[in-house]
């Protein structure tokens, strides 16, 4: 009788600790359940937020960016309408080679920002120039066979040698007539990143940096990799990274 006594309660011992075991075990899962469920929460809400703050960051620099370029462009649109403007023009088509005296002081004014400014006559031939162009080679690049071709304003980067983004206006001094020549600005990448970009970062490794309509990297804080394909410098920076999803967009 005591050994079914023993028997009996070894077994209910035995059933309680199954209970306390799968008992803590269910709890143990909950609590790994609410801890999983906090932390994907977390990590969640850390991704959105990121997100969101990279996406108010580029939207302030594009529209800072913006605004810059629409000023030198409107700059630029008012020096032609000026009688001194049209008369100097009408000069260098004429051989006279005395340069336009406004555009010169343009260029003064802005020289920190500016590579250099083109005056060229209708098929792209170069007139007189200030800043770096002046006493060097000049051809008919890209972007002003583009403006040649179209009569038409030309916004292009340029990522290849001393870089630049490069505005073309055309001069019409008889509006009804096609332009007799074109303007060309060309505003340094340097100066651009340096003032409008290089102060703006998501945290304190972070970094912008710009790539042209061909996925060159084309502002970025460090020389070594600009004119490089952003794809393949990522690639070099971190070849156990998976980058397709960069290959997508920039592609």
């Amino acid at each position: 009788e005591n050994m079914e006594e023993k028997k009996s309660l070894h077994q209910k011992l035995n059933g309680r600790i199954i209970k306390i075991l799968l008992g803590s075990t269910l709890i143990i899962a909950i609590i790994i359940a609410m801890l999983l469920g906090s932390y994907r929460y977390y990590r969640d809400h850390v991704i959105e937020t990121e997100q969101n703050d990279m996406l108010n960051l580029v939207t302030a620099v594009s529209r800072k960016l913006e605004l810059y370029f629409e000023s030198k462009d409107r700059y630029i649109r008012e020096i032609m309408k000026e009688a001194q403007f049209k008369e100097d023009f009408v000069s260098l088509l004429n051989n006279d080679d005395e340069g336009i005296r406004l555009i010169g002081i343009m260029y003064r004014t802005n020289e920190e920002e500016i590579n250099s400014i083109e005056i060229t006559d209708k098929n792209g031939n170069l007139l007189t120039s200030y800043g770096e162009t002046h006493g060097n080679t000049y051809y008919i690049s890209e972007d002003m066979k583009l403006a040649v071709e179209t009569k038409s304003p030309v916004y292009y980067v340029q990522s290849r040698g001393r870089k630049s983004i490069n505005i073309i206006q055309p001069v019409n001094i008889d509006e009804s007539k096609e332009p007799e020549g074109f303007i060309r600005v060309r505003i340094s990448a340097d100066y651009i990143y340096e003032n409008y970009i290089e102060a703006y970062k998501s945290n304190e490794t972070g970094y912008i940096s710009v790539k042209d309509s061909s996925g060159n990297l084309f502002l970025h804080p460090s020389n070594q990799f600009i004119g490089s394909d952003v794809v393949d410098v990522r690639k070099m920076q971190y070849p156990d990274y998976d980058w397709s999803e960069l290959e997508d967009i920039v592609t």
